[in-house]
């Protein structure tokens, strides 16, 4: 016998059936009780496997995603009155850890509509108690589309299943106490091209540095329009030779909010001029908020992190930053921040992976307890894809982009 079983379609029939004529409910610790019972009578001591009898392995039977252990599935089928012969997949596949703890991006669609504050707090309740009856810390909502109540969730994917499941024996419906009209994954997002974020055509969470991040924890040079005010920085940037200074007038430039022909023709100069990696990326930086369509223009943008509930985790933010180099390729650079106000330090053993479109991690750092940022760059050729993935324990965000 294989040391895992998982439910066949058709013992997925007569699980349900069986199941609804026991009439528990599906979340009754009945089932994990009777079937301790069994598992204890015809495996007494359990010393023969290393998975017994849990909340978990009881979602996976009923979902029939993943193989669960032998004794427990035969102790299942046992308490429904059910031959686990005739229940069993012949040719189970073997399961994956990874798509257990990997996170997913799902629908919840429920009845009627959310128009006003109280309708979000209400959608938030309702999350917030979906949470609990799946037994999934990460889940929470990224958006809430207007009008009609459609939440966009993120979570474990084995949280998704046991929600899948509840929806279609309509289970949820009663759990949730309001209607519910679907549960479906999201359709995988598109690699990021960096080029949208200089359009702005990318998804809201995305937003400039200094929006998200604590004050004065990213940038600290002040910019104004004035005219006398510009041309002293643009003065600056053609006098001085000390790349502290210049850098700092660039970012000042990148302040001003005016497409001043001027302050652009200066920051275009420095960027021929300057062999400072720092001072060509500000050059770069500044010249796309002046003018976004110049074709030495670089863009950076910032997204908040929520890595799940552990009692020591912090809020981070991931920032990444692209500019064209001369040579053609794209420069690329991916640091991580404390996200909220009065955080100095990141989470310890936090990591940021870069990975190739194979899947081949070619960047890897982690976090002590004394870094307040990761950082790491590396530059590649035009449609280079590659994703970023940022973990700390079992929970993890990747992002997708292409150059």
């Amino acid at each position: 016998m294989p040391e895992t079983l998982i439910a066949s379609k058709q013992g997925q029939t007569k699980i349900k059936q069986a199941r609804e004529e026991k009439g528990w409910t599906v979340d009754s610790y009945k089932w994990l009780e009777e079937a301790s019972k069994v598992l204890d009578h015809n495996w007494p001591g359990g010393e023969y496997f290393a998975e017994g009898i849990s909340y978990g392995t009881w979602k996976r039977f009923l979902t029939a995603k993943n193989p669960i252990n032998a004794p427990a599935f035969q102790a299942y089928c046992q308490v429904l009155g059910l031959n686990w012969e005739e229940i069993v997949e012949e040719t189970p596949p073997q399961r994956s850890e990874q798509n257990q703890t990997a996170e997913v991006m799902w629908f919840l669609v429920l009845s009627g509509t959310i128009n006003s504050e109280v309708d979000r707090q209400r959608a938030e309740a309702i999350v917030a108690h979906l949470q609990k009856i799946l037994e999934d810390p990460f889940l929470k909502i990224q958006e809430i589309k207007k009008g009609s109540v459609v939440l966009v969730l993120q979570g474990s994917r084995e949280g998704f299943e046991w929600a899948e499941y509840l929806f279609r024996t309509g289970e949820l419906t009663e759990l949730l106490g309001v209607p519910v009209l679907d549960v479906r994954l999201a359709p995988a997002p598109a690699p990021i091209n960096w080029r949208q974020f200089l359009q702005n055509l990318f998804e809201p969470y995305w937003q400039e540095p200094e929006q998200l991040l604590p004050a004065g924890a990213h940038r600290s040079a002040e910019g104004s329009d004035a005219p006398e005010a510009i041309l002293n920085l643009i003065h600056l940037l053609q006098t001085r030779q000390d790349e502290p200074t210049r850098r700092q007038a660039a970012e000042a430039l990148g302040k001003t909010g005016t497409r001043n022909p001027d302050a652009i023709s200066a920051l275009t100069q420095l960027l021929r001029n300057s062999q400072d990696p720092e001072t060509l990326w500000q050059a770069a930086l500044s010249l796309g908020k002046l003018d976004p369509g110049n074709p030495a223009a670089g863009v950076e943008r910032a997204k908040a992190i929520d890595l799940g509930t552990q009692p020591d985790r912090q809020a981070v933010a991931l920032i990444a930053a692209f500019r064209p180099k001369t040579d053609g390729e794209v420069s690329i650079r991916l640091r991580v921040e404390p996200v909220q106000e009065g955080q100095i330090y990141l989470p310890p053993n936090l990591k940021l992976t870069v990975f190739d479109e194979s899947g081949e991690a070619f960047i890897q750092a982690e976090s002590t307890r004394t870094d307040n940022f990761l950082q790491r760059g590396f530059s590649g050729p035009p449609e280079l894809q590659f994703s970023v993935k940022i973990s700390l324990g079992d929970a993890s965000i990747t992002e997708e982009f292409v150059t």
